[in-house]
């Protein structure tokens, strides 16, 4: 995890915003998991000879959060302004910017003293007790937020709460995050996935993960999940779908996000699209976890419809996907 903080130190300085969720192989991350696994025992691939510093879930989630938005169950709403960007970048520039550098050791690893959002950026705390939420502590929660802009003021609990009542009764929205400002884009993220090997993050099918689902705001632009929705990029080796049909059915039927980018199946990389919403399996590691698969690089459509609040028109601006190589 030292490791992957120093390159996020490096990624940071490259791009306007970074945004992490973790998966299945975080075991230093989900609680549960870690506690059943004894990852933070002394001596153990976490922690190193003599111990160390990144002794639980909540120490590994504040050092990610020195460099990035960790989220895991936040909703985070992006001024329009930030993720526009005039062109596609070019198979070049995408290399250039993730090109990566020979691996530091823990020795090197230094804090950077950088802002957790870019400036206008608001995340939205899950609301507690949600079923999707990694309570992690206050102290490594992605507060403090930065301030807000006159277009994304904070609406009023109670305002915010029937705001979110008239325009998407429940359970379409969870309670206690508001709307989506104008002139903003949302991005929501979950670490979560069906019960696959034992691995982290794993939810039982059925109503323990569908409840998951049903706190995704309904005004998400770009949905991020570790594990697939059923029937977009989850084909498995042996050739049978690993996906999430209840998933599915929240992205299809209420969601309909113009993006919705996950992985965790490493053999089913691609890009995928129902006309709706387009699907970005961004697996970068192959079967065997080598670094086999290029990044993937796509232009979120940003018309009027999204300066005014609503939703990307992918209809009449299509999302436009590729991998650098």
């Amino acid at each position: 995890m030292i490791d992957f903080a120093n390159y996020l130190s490096k990624a940071a300085a490259k791009f306007k915003q970074v945004i992490v969720v973790s998966g299945n192989h975080e075991l230093t991350l989900d609680p549960a998991m870690a506690e059943r696994s004894g990852c933070f025992r002394e001596g153990s691939s976490a922690t190193g000879k003599g111990g160390s510093a990144l002794d639980s879930p909540e120490a590994v989630a504040r050092l990610l959060r020195q460099h990035c938005l960790f989220v895991s169950g936040h909703a985070v709403d992006l001024p329009v302004s930030l993720a526009a960007a005039p062109l596609m970048p070019s198979r070049k520039e995408m290399r250039k910017a993730t090109r990566g550098s020979a691996r530091p050791g823990p020795d090197s690893y230094r804090f950077v003293e950088a802002g957790l959002a870019a400036p206008g950026v608001v995340v939205h705390e899950p609301p507690p007790g949600s079923a999707g939420a990694t309570q992690y502590g206050p102290e490594a929660s992605a507060a403090p937020r930065p301030p807000a802009s006159a277009e994304a003021a904070a609406v009023p609990a109670a305002g915010a709460a029937a705001a979110a009542a008239a325009a998407d009764p429940p359970p379409a929205a969870p309670a206690g995050i508001p709307p989506k400002p104008e002139g903003y884009i949302r991005v929501t993220g979950y670490p979560h996935q069906p019960l696959f090997c034992g691995w982290a993050f794993n939810v039982p099918r059925g109503e323990p993960i569908a409840k998951i689902w049903r706190e995704i705001p309904s005004d998400t632009d770009v949905l991020i999940t570790h594990g697939p929705p059923l029937g977009q990029g989850d084909r498995c080796w042996r050739g049978n779908r690993a996906g999430c049909v209840d998933l599915l059915l929240a992205v299809t039927g209420r969601i309909k996000p113009a993006v919705h980018v996950f992985g965790h199946i490493h053999e089913d990389p691609g890009i995928s699209t129902d006309g709706t919403t387009a699907y970005i399996n961004a697996a970068a590691v192959n079967l065997r976890y080598g670094p086999a698969n290029p990044p993937i690089c796509f232009q979120l459509p940003l018309p009027a419809a999204a300066l005014a609040g609503g939703k990307p028109d992918t209809a009449d601006f299509p999302v436009v996907a590729r991998r650098a190589t």
